[in-house]
């Protein structure tokens, strides 16, 4: 709490805490949730929302490391992160245009 008052943490730091508070939190509550069976479809579909959500998140926090060069060609987790970001792209485009 001193070092965050202080503000020699990171805000970058920070708000990857904040979105594993978060994921923490919506992990609980589908939990809790499933209980009511009925329901399952509802929080299988809010969890995956917030996925996405979290993944555009993430993803423009790792556009931010890549332009600052926190990642790069040396990163061991660059080749896994490349093939998985692919195969999540695969699938997407097979749904077909995003409508807004």
């Amino acid at each position: 709490e001193k070092e965050i008052a202080s503000g020699s943490v990171p805000v970058s730091v920070l708000e990857d805490f904040k979105m594993a508070v978060d994921h923490a939190r919506m992990t609980v509550w589908a939990v809790l949730s499933t209980a009511q069976t009925d329901q399952h479809k509802v929080i299988a579909s809010a969890i995956a929302r917030f996925r996405l959500r979290r993944m555009v998140e993430m993803c423009r926090q790792t556009i931010t490391d890549l332009k600052r060069g926190e990642i790069n060609q040396a990163t061991p987790e660059l080749p896994l992160f490349q093939a998985t970001l692919k195969d999540t792209l695969e699938q997407a485009y097979r749904l077909g245009p995003a409508r807004k």
